[in-house]
């Protein structure tokens, strides 16, 4: 009689082991889902800020920095030399 009072709470014992230990696992995964989602909000942030450091890095970007912030400015066209003439418009004029 006393072993099968031993093999029930054993039983009992177990059952609520196993109930504790999937409950545990559902918390794990839904933690490992969040993990996830913020992993992949944290890229999208990533790689919209790799493209806004390429934007800014561009030629045009780089020559408005310099033109506003820095006051510099491309010297003017140099004038064709003497005996060669402009290109004539298309309209034949």
């Amino acid at each position: 009689m006393l072993l099968v009072l031993v093999l029930i709470l054993g039983i009992v014992f177990s059952g609520i082991e196993m109930v504790d230990s999937a409950q545990q696992m559902r918390e794990l995964y839904q933690q490992l889902d969040r993990v996830q989602r913020q992993q992949n909000e944290l890229l999208a942030v990533h790689s919209r800020l790799l493209l806004e450091r390429g934007a800014r890095a561009s030629l045009s970007e780089v020559e408005n920095a310099a033109e506003q912030t820095l006051n510099m400015h491309f010297p003017p066209l140099a004038l064709p030399p003497h005996g060669q003439l402009a290109p004539a418009n298309k309209s034949g004029q």
